[in-house]
């Protein structure tokens, strides 16, 4: 829009952020009186205001967050880390701009006043004294408690803590850690030693609340067994997704992602079959054996295998997914290796052998009887069923050859 002769920019404000935002609209200049310039401006001051929106509905969403009811111990150093970055970010940017010198010319100083070398390296070992020593009597006051507050609420923290939380002390303890080793750095950069500022930590939410994937392994399974699954697929199910497990960890279910899936399809695909019984692969995790297996040029397991593992903790995610709110997406979905040949030309035809075999039964070369058909004997039983659609199985007692047992197949 336009008022007198400049060009502003209006929006209207969401109503589900006005009560964040405490306005209808955003009205900005666009500091210009060209049409073509504010076409150009308005662009740029569009996509500032969509972030300001998303940004307000970050914390709100994260207001209507429960609060953690504590730190974990992985959160705590990494926290530790942003605040130890950002005091040697801060020192980095002051030694950047120039230490004033009073023996400068007046002409040349900067138009913002500047600390000289030595206020700046007194303030930095009061700071980090000041931290010694409520860290060695156990006492954090108003300056280290407020540093933490701030620090939860920084842009990539964002970390509601209970009130009263175990955390809180565990905190101050590490934001006087992080002052105390930043202190440390920069005396070694004031004596003009080479210290670097470590990268910026990326900050762990904590993990979504929900049962661990191994209890509801355990629960499935319990339930399967009441609908009658047979044994070999429950097993199945048992060391599929337990081998997640040992490549992800044993998290709450609603804490696991695509990612999570693709590693496990990744690994999974580089064992070969039977891994477990293979020479130099035997009493090895799935992970170690997996990279073991490249390095010693295994033939992987077959294209079918994998699918079917995909298959079992897909299956799984499914299940989880109608029982719980947490689980948003199957994290194997759609990973299925597309498979050239069809199920039936996958497996290997009888040889001759094999028919030597299943036909050198008593059931085709002559048995003691229908009841008594695994036993060599006279009668041929060749009006009944188990003639022409079951291969016999060994007999215990005499030990008659025949082909793997209770396999049923059409002749």
């Amino acid at each position: 829009m336009r008022r007198g002769q400049t060009f502003y920019l209006r929006a209207a404000v969401p109503a589900a952020l006005r009560p964040a935002l405490g306005k209808r609209e955003i009205t900005r200049s666009l500091k210009t009186r060209d049409p073509r310039d504010a076409l150009r401006r308005v662009r740029i001051e569009s996509v500032r205001v969509d972030e300001q929106f998303e940004a307000a509905r970050r914390q709100q969403r994260h207001e209507q967050e429960p609060p953690q009811p504590d730190l974990s111990e992985e959160q705590l150093r990494e926290l530790k880390a942003v605040y130890y970055r950002h005091l040697l970010e801060q020192d980095e940017e002051i030694r950047l701009a120039g230490f004033h010198d009073p023996d400068e010319p007046e002409e040349t100083l900067p138009e913002h006043p500047r600390d000289t070398f030595d206020e700046h390296e007194e303030g930095s070992e009061d700071l980090a004294s000041h931290a010694r020593r409520g860290y060695a009597r156990g006492k954090a006051d108003a300056f280290i408690r407020s540093e933490a507050e701030d620090l939860l609420d920084w842009d990539g923290v964002d970390i509601r803590l209970a009130s009263g939380s175990p955390g809180w002390p565990r905190l101050y303890r590490a934001v006087q850690e992080a002052l105390i080793e930043a202190g440390d750095a920069i005396a070694e950069r004031n004596k003009g030693r080479v210290v670097q500022t470590p990268e910026a930590p990326v900050i762990r939410q904590a993990p979504p609340p929900g049962p661990l994937l191994s209890e509801l392994i355990e629960e499935r399974i319990a339930e399967q067994q009441r609908s009658g699954v047979s044994a070999k697929i429950l097993h199945d199910y048992r060391t599929w997704l337990g081998y997640l497990i040992e490549i992800a960890g044993d998290r709450t279910i609603g804490s696991y992602t695509r990612e999570d899936g693709r590693r496990f399809k990744a690994t999974i695909s580089r064992l070969p079959g039977n891994w477990a019984k293979k020479k130099g692969l035997k009493g090895l995790g799935v992970v170690k054996a997996s990279e073991k297996a490249v390095r010693l040029e295994m033939e992987p397991m077959s294209v079918a295998t994998v699918n079917k593992a995909l298959s079992r903790v897909g299956a799984f995610w499914n299940w989880a997914g109608k029982h719980f709110d947490d689980v948003t997406r199957n994290i194997v979905e759609g990973q299925a290796i597309a498979e050239r040949t069809s199920a039936r030309d996958q497996r290997q035809p009888f040889t001759a052998d094999d028919l030597t075999r299943i036909f050198s039964a008593p059931t085709y070369k002559g048995c003691d009887g229908e009841r008594r058909w695994a036993y060599p004997g006279q009668q041929v039983l060749d009006g009944l069923a188990r003639f022409w659609c079951r291969c016999s199985g060994s007999s215990p007692e005499r030990g008659s050859t025949s082909c793997a047992s209770s396999v049923r197949t059409t002749w």
